[in-house]
């Protein structure tokens, strides 16, 4: 008879609370908003359960909510608490279900206190991430590129050189493609242009230049343009000196002659 007459006051407790938010949420003392939502870490690995980090403002009263999250449609969290006056609130959440690789829709919901997980959300957020595998994550190479890094750059997950130019494929500007530099001074200071593109000018060091043949031009008013073509091979540093002659020197002899 007394574990009647308790359940019997738990429901009607719990009906009144039910009665109060309800009135609550229609007369706008209970309302808030999610301004930011994020699973963590930054890279999700398969087999490791997410921590979600949910800010909250409230936006009425002294409000009750439930924050849910679903991960694919399927809920991996959820968590009631109180905000009182109009502030904000950072509520983390952990994972009730480890994720599987591959791309994954999370959906935040903000639902009104003891109704919350009815049809009455008051604020939602989606956030679209990939989980990686422990493959995708590794760095066999210890070259500083995880395997979906690699993967991306076109690089080779198993060499620190992809390239073969000795330079490091996470210090190599141009990890997929094997480059070399330049030197090139010139008497006067001119104007550089590597393959019909002015570079810059001299002296001027010409760093991540692709392998293979180019040419070299040097300009400069009243001076005849010189210019070399060289091979440029994996990792090699080439010193280039060009002397200009002036433009001008016939045409004062000739003049003089005159």
């Amino acid at each position: 008879m007394i574990f009647k007459i308790a359940c019997l006051v738990f429901i009607i407790a719990v009906s009144l609370m039910m009665i109060s938010d309800f009135d609550n949420l229609l007369e706008g003392n209970i309302d808030g908003e999610i301004i930011k939502a994020h699973a963590t870490p930054e890279l999700l690995s398969a087999g490791q359960p997410e921590i979600f980090e949910v800010a909250i403002k409230n936006l009425g009263k002294n409000s009750n909510f439930k924050i849910e999250v679903q991960r694919d449609s399927q809920v991996v969290a959820n968590y009631n608490f109180e905000i009182k006056n109009d502030t904000i609130k950072i509520i983390p959440l952990k994972s009730s279900m480890p994720p599987t690789a591959g791309k994954s829709v999370y959906k935040y919901t903000l639902y009104p206190g003891i109704i919350g997980g009815t049809s009455l959300p008051i604020s939602s957020m989606v956030e679209n991430r990939r989980v990686y595998s422990q493959r995708e994550l590794s760095d066999v190479d210890y070259d500083g590129l995880r395997y979906f890094e690699e993967i991306e750059l076109g690089t080779e997950p198993a060499s620190a050189d992809s390239d073969r130019d000795g330079i490091q494929d996470n210090l190599d500007a141009y990890p997929a493609q094997a480059s070399g530099s330049m030197n090139i001074i010139s008497s006067p200071d001119a104007f550089v242009y590597l393959d019909g593109i002015m570079v810059g000018n001299t002296p001027l060091y010409i760093p991540d230049v692709f392998t293979g043949t180019h040419k070299i031009e040097v300009r400069k008013n009243d001076f005849n343009t010189s210019s070399q073509t060289v091979n440029l091979g994996p990792g090699e540093i080439l010193n280039l000196n060009f002397n200009l002659s002036s433009s001008a020197s016939g045409l004062n002899t000739t003049l003089k002659n005159i």
